[in-house]
């Protein structure tokens, strides 16, 4: 039967929201918890890491006292978040030098500024005024978000040419990503548009993501798997052409006969 129509957001499920918190909550300490005890790490990124499982306790408060259409999601992606900032704790530092530190710092900023935008969304919000036509979008802002993605777009391409693990078809298509992502971002900065901050948002996860696939191991060798791996990798390419054409500016629509 066709899927019943999504509950309006008014009609969210509390009970549900409150057991997404209560799964976040424990990660929350034991990242706290480990910054403590992490040695390795410099004092100004321990605060950093202290002030994310703080404010990262704030957003799970903020959504079990009001909880909203959109607050599964956020918990879900932030219990993710808390774990894979336990692992990088875990990580030797590899580049000690002032700009490889410094790039460690941004990069813990960033997390802490992208929970404090969870932390303004997860707070109600008094009636939001119109929004601005897409002419009106703000051109610096989009530069600053293409200039936070082209970094990952270099280094994926970096890696898949070190990485001999996996087969030469798929270092073609992951070269291929990247290539496209980069004419995405370049389409982003030419014609900024009202969706340029998101689109660019969800290709930065998206590389982080893929330089993460790079470095698992492949589990099923068989010719389905390794062919399923293809489909995969060729499905995020058609995404990419389907940002690609929808960033370019259209042209007008010629008038009705």
């Amino acid at each position: 039967p066709a899927a019943p129509a999504p509950a309006p957001a008014s009609n969210v499920n509390p009970a549900v929201v409150q057991q997404f918190a209560a799964a976040v909550e424990p990660h929350i300490q034991e990242l706290i918890t480990q910054v403590q005890a992490t040695y390795s790490i410099p004092p100004d990124e321990k605060t950093l890491y202290q002030q994310i499982g703080n404010k990262a306790r704030e957003v799970v408060n903020a959504h079990k006292t009001s909880p909203n259409g959109d607050s599964v999601q956020v918990l879900s992606k932030l219990q993710n978040a808390l774990m894979e900032y336990k692992r990088e704790l875990t990580q030797p530092i590899m580049d000690r030098s002032p700009a490889g530190m410094q790039a460690r710092l941004d990069k813990l900023r960033q997390k802490l500024s992208g929970l404090e935008s969870d932390l303004a969304a997860a707070r109600p919000q008094p009636a939001a005024p119109a929004p601005a036509p897409a002419s009106n979008v703000n051109p610096a802002v989009v530069q600053q978000f293409a200039a936070a993605v082209e970094p990952h777009i270099q280094e994926l391409i970096t890696q898949v040419q070190a990485t001999y693990s996996i087969p030469p078809d798929e270092k073609t298509l992951y070269q291929q990503i990247g290539n496209k992502a980069r004419e995405v971002v370049n389409a982003h900065k030419t014609s900024p548009n009202g969706d340029s901050v998101q689109v660019l948002s969800k290709l930065q996860n998206a590389l982080m993501e893929y330089k993460r696939e790079l470095t698992q191991p492949i589990m099923d060798r068989s010719p389905a798997g390794m062919q399923a791996r293809l489909d995969k990798l060729r499905q995020k390419l058609s995404g990419l052409e389907s940002d690609l054409a929808a960033a370019r500016p259209q042209p007008a629509a010629p008038a009705p006969a």
